[in-house]
């Protein structure tokens, strides 16, 4: 009886061999079996499947080619995934891929969201790079986007993985387009990412935006979603950190900002950062950071400001120049990465007669006046608190009218909060 069992189970084992060997190729490749396929597909999905030239091969070492000049993926009249001139091989021993060579791939994540939905989350990924396959793919093109938030398309030319002894190496060569950033973002030209015991990490990898460039090594990614990784960069254009810093916070809401208040950036900044789950540390520095308020056309000036990045805090304070006077600034960021993000800082100068002559037109100051300006920012709430001490001797003149009573020392205060596009003068405050 057992023998019996044993010859039944031999005999079936060696017609599914032969199956797969000279049955499975010229089904899978019949017009029959792919029309079967895409009517299947869809009745479930509503998913058009085509393909051109489609032709599947087996081999006795139980690995399954499939080669294509094309396939394609409709909904509608929407394109969701398209391949073209693609050899695909798989291993029916290990159930994965084990190398991939395609000239053209298509894909529109944003076509695919309700397929997405689906997807269960999880907080750890179960993968094992040593089953990475084998890829040359010429160009890929991804389209995503979410809502109103953000749209992006990913140019990709070049990528290429290799296992090489005990690592997986990936190269490859990037264009990003975002509404999200202003100048298009390049990434691969030189360096690489590379994967060792299940962790990603890239290598002098490469980032480019404008005349800026960065580079960034270490851990990238994990099953445990972990990433702790260094940017380094040297000589950034200060125009390019401003005018890129807008764009994307104009992108999250269309209200004005801070730094809408100043134009004609310049100076050049070096970075020495590491980035983790828990936020940012090191520092970026910037050698004469220059600009002029939109209000007068005040030239600014600080030869040299260090932002200090201390996980979810960033903090910054100068000495420098405002017109023709010196002046302090410093700011706190609090929360940064949550939605606890919290602003403090303060500006303070000592204004003259020569700085208001120069700058301020029908208006006129002898002696001095000590100004100051307190914000704050949270929750899209901007409270801004104005302080100007004027001593005894001192006094301001505006077309005909000035303040007097130079006898006496005199202060001036006024609150404002801004909500939106709406500002409101929330307490004024004339005192002797």
């Amino acid at each position: 009886m057992i023998k019996k069992i044993i010859f039944t189970i031999l005999i079936s084992a060696v017609c599914l061999y032969a199956v797969f060997l000279y049955i499975l190729p010229p089904v899978m490749s019949s017009s029959a079996f792919l029309d079967a396929v895409d009517d299947i597909l869809a009745e479930k999905t509503g998913i058009i499947f085509k393909s051109e030239n489609l032709d599947v091969k087996t081999y006795p070492s139980l690995l399954i080619d499939i080669a294509a000049n094309k396939l394609n993926l409709t909904s509608g009249e929407k394109e969701l995934l398209n391949i073209q001139n693609a050899s695909i091989t798989f291993d029916l021993k290990t159930l994965n891929l084990k190398k991939a060579y395609i000239d053209y791939i298509y894909l529109s994540q944003k076509h695919f969201k309700n397929t997405a939905k689906t997807v269960n989350k999880k907080k750890t990924l179960d993968f094992k790079l040593n089953k990475l396959p084998e890829l040359n793919i010429k160009r890929a093109e991804i389209e995503a986007e979410k809502g109103n938030n953000y749209s992006i398309l990913i140019n990709i030319d070049d990528i290429k993985v290799k296992n090489i002894e005990t690592i997986t190496k990936l190269t490859f060569q990037a264009e990003i387009i975002s509404n999200l950033i202003q100048k298009p973002l390049y990434i691969g030209k030189n360096g690489y990412i590379y994967a060792e015991n299940n962790k990603f990490y890239a290598k002098d990898l490469e980032f480019l935006t404008g005349e800026s460039k960065l580079t960034a090594d270490g851990k990238i990614f994990d099953t445990h979603r972990k990433f702790d990784f260094k940017i380094q960069a040297e000589d950034i254009p200060a125009s390019d950190i401003a005018s890129g810093l807008l764009y994307f916070q104009k992108s999250k809401d269309k209200s004005k900002k801070f730094i809408e208040n100043f134009y004609d950036f310049s100076g050049k900044a070096d970075a020495d950062l590491r980035i983790t789950n828990d936020g940012i540390f090191g520092e970026c520095s910037i050698e004469n950071l220059a600009g002029k308020t939109v209000l007068f056309n005040v030239p600014v000036l600080f030869k040299k400001a260090p932002f200090i990045f201390r996980g979810r805090e960033f903090s910054a304070a100068a000495f420098g120049t405002l017109g023709t006077e010196k002046v302090y600034t410093n700011v706190i960021l609090t929360g940064m990465g949550t939605k606890e993000l919290e602003t403090n800082g303060s500006v303070q100068s000592i204004l003259t007669k020569k700085q208001i002559d120069k700058y301020v037109p029908d208006a006129k100051l002898t002696g001095t006046a000590d100004a100051r300006v307190d914000y704050h920012i949270k929750n899209k709430k901007i409270t801004v608190k104005y302080r100007l001490d004027i001593p005894k001797g001192s006094d301001i003149y505006y077309s005909w009218a000035n303040l007097g009573m130079t006898e006496k020392s005199r202060q001036l205060n006024a609150d404002t909060l801004k909500q939106g596009d709406k500002l409101e003068l929330v307490n004024y405050d004339y005192s002797v």
